[in-house]
């Protein structure tokens, strides 16, 4: 009896160590978002940014930067990168117009075809927002 207590035991063990193992995988991969600027910039005055994505949900990918005016509203591409394995862009804007407040991010497009016309849309970054004056 206390043997096959043992054998149960010791078949519970290898069943919950190989248990977690076979679980479901979860796609690796993000977004670097940079905006270099301060929160209020001068009319005229440029405003740097820079993003880099990769994921492994797909075997090509391409990082774009878009903005919108105001707090609502249409986003707009400003720039894409190349359809890759690991993608960036980098985009200089000049506001000209003073009480504007432009919203910035970084959005990550993948698809398994490097000339898919529409990848789909990955991930995207948290939205940074920049007041003119």
């Amino acid at each position: 009896m206390k043997w096959l207590r043992t054998v149960a035991s010791a078949a519970a063990l290898g069943v919950v160590s190989v248990g977690p193992a076979a679980g479901p995988a979860v796609a690796k991969g993000g977004i670097d978002f940079k905006v270099v600027a301060h929160r209020t910039v001068r009319a005229g005055h440029a405003v740097a940014i820079h993003a880099r994505g990769d994921d492994d949900a797909a075997t090509y990918t391409k990082v774009c930067i878009q903005e919108r005016t105001g707090r609502h509203g249409p986003w707009h591409m400003l720039k894409c990168g190349r359809m890759g394995v690991l993608t960036k862009a980098d985009v200089k804007v000049t506001p000209r117009h003073r009480g504007v407040v432009l919203a910035f991010r970084a959005v990550l497009l993948g698809s398994d075809d490097p000339h898919d016309r529409h990848p789909a849309e990955l991930r995207s970054s948290a939205v940074r927002t920049v007041r003119v004056r």
